[in-house]
């Protein structure tokens, strides 16, 4: 029976094209065929109507609004989606750095320093961090919550985090953290 809905799918096209006739033998099999046998109690099928599907309509997408003469030419911002730009630059964002803790003390003879933090609220995708190392930037912006500095030498050292917007203008910053990196030395050895 599996076999035979399988080719019935497969022919399908053509069974809308011809007479297709059910009949049960003597045995109760069930039997479909173009032509009924002559002794058989065969029942003619309606005709399938082997339809094309409808067409689908191609959605409507309305023209963007030309950009403001303040905005940037053949740049649409959609503030019908996420608000107006400057509204939304002047929101408060607070950022809180988690690792390290104040005044920890990381260990690491490769001066690899993980740094992780939070901001309340999320910025968007347009905006970046910006990670200070005792003052001065390190290396370039980015966008993740989490970041390892490398090659930091022993010592006390500040971490701060400041974001930016697309236009570079700081918008939110984390308190300065105080931590200091202990790197294992081989000429402060005791001798053995």
């Amino acid at each position: 029976m599996n076999r035979f809905i399988i080719l019935l799918l497969v022919f399908w096209p053509l069974i809308g094209m011809t007479d297709v006739y059910k009949w049960v033998d003597d045995e109760g099999r069930v039997h479909y065929g173009d032509q009924p046998l002559a002794d058989s109690n065969a029942t003619h099928l309606p005709e399938f109507d082997v339809k094309s599907p409808p067409p689908v309509d191609e959605p409507v997408i309305a023209d963007p609004e030309p950009a403001t003469p303040e905005g940037t030419p053949g740049v649409y911002t959609f503030p019908e989606l996420f608000g107006d730009g400057p509204a939304q630059q002047a929101v408060g964002y607070s950022i809180r750095i988690t690792t390290p803790l104040q005044d920890a003390t990381v260990r690491d003879n490769q001066g690899i320093i993980p740094v992780a933090f939070t901001t309340s609220p999320m910025p968007g995708d347009d905006f970046s961090y910006q990670m200070y190392l005792d003052g001065m930037p390190w290396f370039q912006p980015f966008f993740s919550q989490q970041v390892y500095l490398s090659s930091v030498d022993r010592g006390t050292h500040t971490i701060q985090v400041k974001l930016m917007n697309s236009e570079g203008a700081v918008v939110g910053e984390s308190n300065s953290v105080t931590f200091h990196l202990h790197r294992a030395s081989a000429l402060n050895r005791s001798p053995r």
